[in-house]
């Protein structure tokens, strides 16, 4: 994962954006499913269209739209049993911009 050095966070703001990237990346390691884990990097993290990935894995709109939506499902599912909020962690991430 990238580490975003921005200016202007707060130290404590910046420890704890890296606190969360490590859990993300944790989540996304051992939670999901090799294909869940593919198409969720692929789709979020370096933003290759749907079509693309659809062509890519062989297969349908339809699939490659559930595979992503399960992988979101848990990666959320994951952060909150290790004691994340999602509206904390937008909020965290959003200070940044």
């Amino acid at each position: 994962m990238m580490r975003d050095k921005s200016p202007g966070l707060a130290p404590d703001q910046y420890a704890m954006q890296g606190e969360v990237r490590e859990i993300i990346q944790e989540v996304i390691e051992h939670d999901l499913t090799d294909k869940q884990r593919r198409v969720l990097l692929m789709m979020v993290f370096n933003e290759v269209p749907m079509d693309e990935v659809v062509q890519r894995l062989g297969t349908n709109r339809n699939a490659i739209y559930k595979t992503l939506h399960d992988a979101r499902r848990k990666l959320k599912s994951g952060l909150q049993a290790r004691g994340f909020e999602i509206g904390e962690m937008l909020t965290l991430f959003s200070a940044q911009r």
